[in-house]
C-alpha cells in the first residue's frame, strides 16, 4: 500500500520536474521562434482570444465578451469565459510598461502556454505519485512532454482555453485519487469540475463520469455518501459562483454551448437528492440505494429536459446546411479521431488505450483496497476520456493526460519483470516492451507532426504595410483568415469560424460558392468595403472544390468581376489578395 504521505511529491521531485520543464519549454520556443516573433498563432481561436483581452483592457465591459469587429454593427456574442482572459491580461498589464504592448502580448503568448505545461507536468506527477509510487513521478512528468495531443494545446502562442481544460481535468483526477481525505477530495474535485465546465462544457461527460464513480462507491458502501455530497454540492455552488463572477445573470438563460441554467439545474437537483437520501440510507439494502440513485437521475434528467429541451439536439443544431458542410464537417479538431487517417488514429489512440490497459491491469492485480479504488477512478475516467477523444479529436489532451498513470504502471511492471526474469528471452521481450512504451508517445508526436504543421501553416501572408494603409473598413473574407485580420489590422470582418455567428457565416460561404452576382448582393448587404481572398488557403480550396464555377473559383482564376478593384501590391503569390468594392458600375 502506498499511503498519501508516501506518495506526496518531495522538493527534489519538484526540482527535477522544473529542470525538465525548462529544457522542454526552451525547445518549444526554439522550434516556434519564427512564429513567436511574428505573432503567428496556431489557431483562429487564439487570435480572437487575444482580441477579446485587448478589447477588455481597452475598456469593454467585464461581462461583455462580444466581438464587435466581427459582423458589425451587430457584433457576435461569444461564449468564452473571462477566466481564461485573466492570466493573459495580467501578463500584458505587468509587462506593457517595460516592453510595450506588442512585446507584452508576445510574452503572454509564450508564458501562458508554458505555465499550463508546468501545471500539467506537476499534476500528472502528483497523481502518479499517489496511484503508482513517488519514485515514478518525474517519469510521469517526462511522458507529458511526449504526448502530441498535449503539445498541440500548450505550444507557444496557444493561449486559448484548451490547455486550461487539461489542467482542470488533472486537478479533478488528482483530487479523486485521495482516499485518505474523502470530504476534501470531493470538494476539490467538484470545484475543478465547475472550473472545467465554466471554461468549456465539453468536459461534461468526464465530470458526470466522476459523479457516477462516487455514486457507485455510495451504492456499494453507504458510508461513502459524504464524499458524493461534497462533490455535487461543490460542483453546483462553484458553477454558480464562477458564472455569476464572469457573466452576471446571463447564466440563468438557456445556452447550450456554455454552462447555463439547464446544466446548473441538473447539478442542483442531484445535490439535493444525494443530501436527502445519502445519510438517511446509511443502513439500508444496496437495492434501496440503487432505487434512490435512479430516482435522483430521473428527476435531474427531467429538469434538464424541462429547462433545456433545445440542447438535446446539440449546440450546433441551428447551423445552416452549407455551414455544416463547408465548415463544421471540415474542422479537424471537431472530427472523430479515425477521420484523421490510420497513423494519427493508431498513434494517439494507442497512447490513451495503453493508459487504460495499464489502469485495468493495476486494478486487477493490486490487493490493497484503497489502491484498487484509486485505480478504479483512473480507469473509469480514462475510458470515458478516451471514448470522447474517439468522437472529438480535441479531447485528446485530456485522454492522454489521464493515460499517464496507467502508462507508468505498465512500464514499471515490465521493468520489474525484465529485471527479475530468469530466461534471457523473457528479459529481452520485457525490455523490448519498455522501449516500445517509451517510443510510442514519440511516434505519436512524429505521426502528428504533419497535422500540427498544417494547423500552424500560413498559406497566405498578410501584407500589413499595404493593408494598414487602407482606410479602416469591413472586409468580406473567408472564415479562417478573419481572426488574423481582426488582430493584425484595423479592419473588421463579416464572419469568422465561430458558430454563434452562423447566419453571417452562411452569407460568406454562400457568397464564395455562388455566382458573382449573388456574391455582390451578399457583400453589399453587409456593407463591406473590401473583399479578401487567398486561393491557396485550405478553406478557399474547399469553396472552389464545392463550387468549381463559383465566385471563389473566379477570383482564383484571376477573373475578378467589374465591381471589384484590385488593390496594388496585394496580388502577389502567397499573399492575401485584397479588392476594393465598387459601389457603382463606374
Amino acid at each position: 500500500m502506498i499511503r498519501d504521505r508516501q506518495g506526496a511529491l518531495e522538493r527534489r521531485d519538484f526540482a527535477a520536474i522544473a529542470v525538465l520543464w525548462a529544457v522542454i519549454a526552451l525547445g518549444y520556443v526554439v522550434v516556434r521562434y519564427d512564429a513567436i516573433v511574428h505573432l503567428r498563432m496556431p489557431d483562429g481561436d487564439d487570435y480572437l482570444r487575444l482580441q477579446q483581452v485587448r478589447d477588455w483592457l481597452a475598456g469593454q465591459g467585464w461581462f461583455d465578451v462580444s466581438q464587435h469587429r466581427v459582423n458589425p454593427p451587430q457584433g457576435v456574442a461569444m461564449h468564452w469565459s473571462r477566466l481564461v482572459d485573466l492570466p493573459i491580461a495580467l501578463v500584458i498589464i505587468a509587462l506593457r510598461p517595460v516592453v510595450g504592448q506588442a512585446n507584452a502580448e508576445i510574452a503572454a503568448g509564450v508564458l501562458i502556454p508554458m505555465a499550463t505545461l508546468a501545471l500539467i507536468m506537476v499534476l500528472a506527477a502528483a497523481t502518479t505519485a499517489r496511484v503508482v509510487a513517488r519514485t515514478w513521478a518525474v517519469a510521469a512528468a517526462g511522458i507529458v512532454t511526449l504526448s502530441a495531443a498535449i503539445y498541440l494545446q500548450v505550444q507557444p502562442l496557444r493561449i486559448d482555453h484548451h490547455g486550461w481544460q487539461i489542467v482542470a481535468a488533472l486537478v479533478l483526477l488528482w483530487a479523486l485519487s485521495d482516499e485518505a481525505r474523502q470530504w476534501r477530495s470531493g470538494v476539490i474535485a467538484g470545484v475543478a469540475g465547475a472550473l472545467w465546465l465554466t471554461i468549456s462544457v465539453e468536459g461534461l461527460p468526464v465530470v458526470a463520469a466522476a459523479g457516477l464513480v462516487l455514486a457507485g462507491r455510495w451504492l456499494l458502501d453507504p458510508t461513502a455518501a459524504p464524499r458524493l455530497q461534497a462533490y455535487v454540492w461543490a460542483l453546483t455552488i462553484a458553477s454558480i459562483v464562477f458564472e455569476v463572477a464572469t457573466s452576471g445573470l446571463a447564466w440563468t438563460h438557456t445556452e447550450c454551448d456554455e454552462l447555463s441554467r439547464p446544466y446548473v439545474l441538473v447539478f442542483l437537483f442531484a445535490s439535493v437528492g444525494v443530501s436527502l437520501f445519502g445519510l438517511s440510507m446509511m443502513r439500508t439494502d444496496w437495492r434501496m440505494r440503487a432505487g434512490a440513485g435512479l430516482l435522483i437521475g430521473l428527476v435531474s434528467g427531467s429538469a434538464f429536459v424541462w429547462a433545456g429541451r433545445s440542447c438535446l439536439a446539440g449546440p450546433f443544431s441551428a447551423l445552416e446546411p452549407l455551414v455544416r458542410t463547408l465548415w463544421l464537417n471540415n474542422v479537424a479538431e471537431s472530427l472523430p479521431l479515425w477521420r484523421h487517417g490510420l497513423g494519427p488514429f493508431f498513434a494517439d489512440g494507442s497512447f490513451a488505450v495503453v493508459g487504460c490497459v495499464g489502469a485495468a491491469w493495476a486494478f486487477v492485480t493490486e490487493r490493497d483496497r484503497q489502491a484498487r479504488l484509486r485505480w478504479c477512478t483512473v480507469l473509469v475516467l480514462g475510458v470515458i476520456a478516451t471514448a470522447l477523444m474517439m468522437v472529438l479529436t480535441r479531447a485528446g489532451g485530456v485522454a492522454h493526460a489521464y493515460a499517464i498513470p496507467g502508462i507508468v504502471y505498465v512500464v514499471r511492471a515490465l521493468k520489474a519483470r525484465a529485471e527479475n526474469g530468469r530466461d534471457v528471452y523473457a528479459r529481452a521481450a520485457a525490455f523490448s516492451a519498455i522501449v516500445g512504451m517509451l517510443i510510442l508517445p514519440g511516434a505519436a508526436l512524429l505521426l502528428d507532426k504533419q497535422s500540427s504543421a498544417d494547423a500552424q501553416a500560413r498559406p497566405c501572408d498578410l501584407n500589413l504595410a499595404t493593408i494598414d494603409r487602407l482606410p479602416a473598413g469591413v472586409v468580406f473574407a473567408p472564415l479562417d483568415v478573419g481572426p488574423e485580420l481582426v488582430v493584425r489590422t484595423r479592419h473588421s470582418v463579416v464572419a469568422t469560424a465561430h458558430h454563434r455567428n452562423h447566419a453571417a457565416m452562411n452569407d460568406v460561404l454562400s457568397a464564395f460558392t455562388g455566382s458573382t452576382q449573388a456574391a455582390r448582393t451578399k457583400i453589399m448587404a453587409h456593407g463591406a468595403q473590401y473583399v479578401a481572398f487567398c486561393p491557396t488557403a485550405s478553406d478557399s480550396a474547399s469553396y472552389i472544390h464545392f463550387a468549381p464555377h463559383g465566385f471563389a473559383a473566379e477570383l482564383a482564376a484571376g477573373r475578378a468581376p467589374y465591381w471589384l478593384r484590385p488593390i496594388p501590391d496585394t496580388l502577389k503569390k502567397g499573399e492575401l489578395q485584397m479588392y476594393l468594392v465598387r459601389t457603382s458600375a463606374h
